[in-house]
């Protein structure tokens, strides 16, 4: 992976164009659309164990690993859903 590679999140499964499962959204993540949302690679973060803190380091199942970190495009929601702005009269 590498950034601009095209991606897609489905439910919280990040995907690569041919499907291939490579992150997973938090949990509390809710982005309200339906179906997949296309987004890019903007990048890869390495972490590590040393640089982890000590209380976290306990939980943790590899020394190091990779998180990919995209760039989601969202759909714009319905007009009819969009809040009115209200007028003022200034008069």
């Amino acid at each position: 992976m590498y950034p601009g590679d095209q991606v897609s999140v489905s439910g919280r499964f990040v995907k690569t164009s041919d499907g291939q499962p490579v992150g997973k959204l938090a949990s509390k993540t809710d982005l309200e659309a339906d179906g997949s949302v296309a987004g890019s690679v903007s990048g890869i973060l390495v972490r590590t164990r040393e640089h982890t803190p000590t209380e976290c380091q306990r939980s943790l199942k590899a020394d190091r690993w990779e998180t990919v970190l995209v760039k989601l495009v969202l759909p714009s929601p319905k007009l009819e859903e969009r809040p009115l702005l209200a007028s003022t009269d200034l008069t």
